[in-house]
């Protein structure tokens, strides 16, 4: 039966959108930022050092060179909830298993973002900072453990034949991804651009750097 309406329209411009060849594209611009954005961080922290830059986020970003790998995996993880999006309508085990996998590099991330502020001098056991990168590491294996168990059991799931209701639903969920990637796109270079003004906005660049 010729399904008439708004389905047919949402297919067709899903499809287009969420391409494979669209999400090998993204996927390779993702692996590129993330390194330019790796070495623009280690940078960074080099002329931060030298005392040649200095911004509101010395303390933070620029403290040490472990903290460049917070860069890429935001960015990375920018990448991650683009493929939420692109496999929303595909299974509901699918969207699971990529908010797992948000939620773990979030952690990650935040580790690194820890590391450099760590006491070595104090006992791990009563300094704040190093109490929660504990935290934070025993999260992560509970969280890859989770991940692993449930994409072993999502693997003896029998998929059934789609009925019209349910393939009417399936639609309804490509119509909101087709919603959500503007939401994405539009968040993330609103979020970006606030965040460089407000590190940025105090930065200055020292004498020695006209030398």
């Amino acid at each position: 039966m010729e399904r008439k309406g708004w389905q047919p329209w949402v297919e067709k411009v899903f499809f287009r959108v969420f391409s494979e060849s669209n999400r090998k594209t993204i996927e390779r611009i993702t692996i590129n930022v993330s390194v330019a954005g790796f070495i623009i961080h280690l940078l960074l922290i080099l002329l931060k050092n030298y005392d040649i830059f200095h911004s509101r986020m010395d303390n933070i970003l620029l403290a040490d060179p472990i903290s460049a790998i917070y860069t890429p995996f935001s960015i990375i993880l920018i990448y991650e909830i683009y493929l939420l999006i692109h496999f929303l309508p595909r299974s509901f085990t699918t969207a699971v298993s990529k908010q797992f996998e948000i939620i773990s590099l979030i952690v990650i991330r935040r580790i690194f973002g820890e590391i450099p502020h760590i006491d070595l001098m104090a006992s791990w056991f009563t300094a704040p900072q190093n109490l929660q990168l504990i935290y934070d590491l025993i999260g992560i294996l509970i969280l890859f453990f989770l991940i692993y168990l449930f994409n072993k059991s999502r693997e003896k799931l029998v998929k059934g034949k789609l009925s019209e209701r349910l393939q009417r639903f399936v639609n309804s969920k490509r119509a909101l991804s087709l919603v959500l990637l503007p939401v994405l796109i539009f968040t993330s270079v609103y979020t970006l651009i606030a965040w460089l003004q407000t590190q940025f906005s105090g930065a200055s660049i020292t004498s020695s750097f006209h030398l």
